[in-house]
């Protein structure tokens, strides 16, 4: 915890006002020598935000008083690949939850209509495979923490209608972006020719800002009750993986990922979710599918997994999982220029 408290310091120094006329943090208009923003990225938690600004570099504040009531905040960053410099615009919702992310990406299109695609990226709870058939030599669903999931659709699971004998979800997945699906594919192959270009900018952040290290524990807890009510708690092996070279490295997965206004800590509708074929649980990106959906324009979701969405959910991993998820946007972002 002491980490992640002392990693959200320097966010908190460009809310400061500014002193004797000055700013903490510079503000400039994106130039005119970079090419107009064809991608957006949205996050919405600080470790989210501060997880970007490491991977992508420093990012320049864009003047709120041109945006008058925006209710977001927005930075330009500015990248080269080969001769070019683009522009990626940086939008940081006010608060979790799919209301936010929603009215953050539509505020974001409307004032940057050259954006083509825009990426969630963040952190989420993973749906691990459990129970696993010892008899079979792999489980490739199988999602750890500090692992990163890219979604190919987002299922909004809130989206119900109620009656008294069931629930049904009325919920109408829409499909990430073409143009990020293929870049998800093109990573892959480097991937599996172990050129993962996303695993020298984990590395890199992780060495220079120490918040960021990877942590070693992870457990993955199984929870039953008896017929008195009391609860047991067996912490089981994970399965094996023919593609996990080793434990340090994230996996890459790709899958559904369900979306909903409601900060899940329980494993019994989390294996529910699991029988959707869910891989990752967040908050945020049924909001942005809806918003981009509305103005004709790709999305893609990308989540480094902090937790396993039970009853000891905790922080330990956030910092590592924001890290990996950024790293993995960065990449996406790359290859699609």
């Amino acid at each position: 915890m002491s980490s992640l408290v002392g990693a959200l310091g320097d966010l908190a120094v460009r809310r400061r006002p500014a002193v004797h006329g000055r700013s903490d943090v510079a503000t400039a208009a994106p130039s005119s020598k970079v090419n107009e923003p064809r991608f957006g990225i949205v996050t919405a938690l600080p470790i989210e935000t501060l997880a970007v600004r490491r991977v992508f570099g420093n990012s320049l504040d864009i003047p709120t008083r041109a945006l008058d009531r925006c209710p977001v905040v927005l930075r330009s960053i500015v990248l080269t690949h080969g001769k070019s410099r683009y522009e990626i615009v940086h939008c940081e919702c006010l608060q979790m939850g799919n209301n936010s992310a929603s009215i953050a990406t539509t505020a974001l299109l409307m004032l940057y209509p050259t954006i083509t695609d825009v990426l969630m990226v963040g952190i989420a709870g993973g749906v691990p495979h459990h129970p696993f058939d010892l008899k079979h030599a792999d489980a490739p669903d199988h999602v750890r923490l500090g692992d990163i999931v890219f979604a190919d659709e987002v299922y909004q699971y809130d989206m119900i209608k109620r009656e008294r004998a069931a629930d049904t979800n009325r919920a109408k997945p829409r499909p990430a972006s073409a143009l990020f699906q293929k870049a998800y594919t093109r990573l892959s192959q480097k991937e599996f020719d172990k050129k993962a270009p996303w695993t020298k900018h984990v590395a890199r952040v992780s060495r220079t800002h120490s918040e960021f290290k990877r942590p070693v524990s992870d457990e993955l807890h199984v929870f039953s009750i008896s017929d008195l009510g009391v609860i047991t708690d067996t912490i089981v092996t994970h399965p094996p993986q023919i593609r996990r070279k080793a434990n340090t490295a994230p996996l890459v997965h790709k899958g559904r990922v369900g979306s909903a206004n409601i900060l899940l800590k329980d494993d019994v509708t989390r294996n529910a979710l699991r029988s959707l074929g869910i891989r990752a649980v967040e908050m945020e990106g049924s909001g942005v599918a809806d918003a981009t959906w509305n103005f004709d324009v790709g999305y893609g979701i990308v989540r480094g997994i902090c937790d396993y969405c039970d009853p000891i959910k905790n922080e330990t991993w956030q910092l590592y999982a924001a890290l990996a998820a950024a790293a993995f946007s960065r990449a996406v972002i790359e290859v699609s220029v």
